[in-house]
């Protein structure tokens, strides 16, 4: 089976230099990177999807090389959760976060509202909360609704900036459930994290990180 993800002697740029990483993930799969505080996670992630390059090494994504994809291409493949979702929120009420990419793709009317609404509901959102403005939103629910926005984007490969860390520990659990309910479908989920129960509760493959020296 031809993997999702693959890094080819991938090395992070510099202060984090390291020995280079090689790996494959395969469609479906759930994986965790472990390590401490600036052992390089985010750094990771945003190599992961395109927001930086590596020092050194390739990242194929469906065996083309990332810089080869567009960002519109980029973007109908994967959907990214950071630690701190609300700077990045781009409109003014939860119902047009949601519906902004689905939207852009050219979903409309009856159908848009339906897949809104089950995205809202599948990230544990109260789809009450539609017209209002994620200014107003909890953390815990600003962290829902980002959820909300990716699931809407139906990505192929999601990855995940300590998912959960501002839910409650039943609400990272049935965090947890969600993302694991999407690998049954095909999505592949990569998250990023520095505590260990929540790497398990995450994944099934996990790769430490260790500080660089």
């Amino acid at each position: 089976m031809q993997p999702l993800l693959h890094l080819d002697r991938v090395v992070m740029p510099p202060p984090l230099g390291r020995s280079p990483l090689t790996l494959s993930i395969q469609p479906g799969e759930r994986w965790a990177f472990l390590g401490p505080e600036a052992c390089g996670k985010s750094t990771l992630l945003r190599l992961l999807a395109g927001l930086q390059a590596p020092a050194a090494g390739v990242i194929r994504l469906e065996n083309k090389p990332l810089p080869q994809w567009s960002d519109q291409e980029r973007s109908r493949l994967l959907g990214v959760l950071f630690q701190d979702p609300e700077p990045r929120f781009l409109t003014q009420q939860v119902w047009e976060e949601v519906a902004l990419v689905p939207a852009s793709r050219g979903m409309t009317g009856s159908q848009l509202d339906r897949h809104c609404h089950a995205a809202l509901l599948q990230a544990g959102l109260s789809p009450a909360l539609a017209r209002r403005s994620p200014d107003t939103l909890s953390a815990s629910q600003c962290a829902r609704l980002a959820l909300a926005a990716v699931l809407a984007a139906t990505p192929r490969l999601l990855l995940a900036d300590e998912p959960g860390r501002d839910l409650a520990p039943d609400g990272e659990l049935a965090l947890a459930a969600t993302l694991q309910n999407l690998t049954h479908s095909g999505t592949t989920t990569v998250i990023f994290t520095s505590h260990p129960i929540r790497a398990q509760r995450f994944a099934s493959t996990i790769i430490p990180l260790d500080p660089p020296a």
